[in-house]
């Protein structure tokens, strides 16, 4: 999980404890791993996450538009833009 959002493995542990306090994961032992965790989303974080999903249909549609090397011109200007 760390790898994929491109932080440290001690964050994720923190982000987790904290979306399982709001109810929106579990964390359940791995059958296969005991050391290790699965998590999971809960129906409130399906809800959650389908609203998120919904409310960016927008962007994704409207970059869809793009060809390739214009999406990646976008990308270029607003890593610029933000810094």
């Amino acid at each position: 999980m760390a790898e994929e959002l491109g932080c440290d493995a001690s964050n994720i542990t923190q982000i987790v404890a904290r979306l399982e306090a709001l109810g929106l994961v579990t964390r359940e032992p791995n059958p296969r791993d005991r050391r290790a965790r699965l998590v999971a989303r809960t129906p409130r974080g399906d809800e959650i996450n389908h609203r998120f999903a919904t409310a960016f249909t927008f962007a994704r549609t409207a970059v869809g538009r793009l060809s390739p090397d214009e999406q990646d011109q976008l990308t270029a200007l607003l890593r610029k833009a933000l810094g």
